[in-house]
């Protein structure tokens, strides 16, 4: 995808990640479904929630990108996990957390690693149902390891 963030719009953003966006319940579908059976934890998350996933890539574009992937694939994934998340929670518990906020800075280094290893992992070449089990496994890891860090860093 073009890399300046300013000339995409969000319906080419979608149609480059897969969606036919002429139709709602081919959106969901590709949400909810295609997206878990994707061939790597990177290319899930290329499916999953689009529009965020929007501001996200413009995010990650304007920190650098593919200049500097591992910085902008982190602190994308962090500022998820902190305004889709913590602050969420804090909004309706009164209590400060970084669970989730650590849950996606560990997601962001599995999605990396996803990236750095798809050739040799040849997910591509997997039967789909084990495709879902290991992205169902690796963001299931995620979200269990934040609560973990935050738990361990606060007793």
């Amino acid at each position: 995808m073009n890399p300046r963030a300013d000339t995409v719009t969000l319906a080419s953003y979608m149609e480059h990640r897969g969606f036919d966006i002429s139709s709602a319940g081919s959106i969901l579908r590709r949400l909810f479904v295609e997206s878990w059976f994707e061939p790597g934890l990177h290319r899930f998350w290329r499916a999953w929630n689009p529009i965020y996933g929007y501001a996200l890539w413009r995010l990650y574009v304007a920190l650098g990108g593919r200049r500097r992937p591992v910085l902008a694939t982190l602190v994308a994934f962090a500022a998820c996990g902190f305004f889709a998340h913590d602050l969420v929670t804090l909004a309706i518990t009164g209590k400060p957390t970084l669970a989730i906020t650590n849950s996606f800075l560990f997601l962001g280094a599995l999605t990396l690693a996803s990236r750095v290893f798809e050739a040799k992992l040849r997910q591509d070449r997997l039967p789909h149902l084990l495709n879902f089990a290991i992205n169902l496994l690796l963001i299931g890891s995620g979200l269990v390891a934040g609560p973990v860090v935050w738990a361990f860093l606060h007793r």
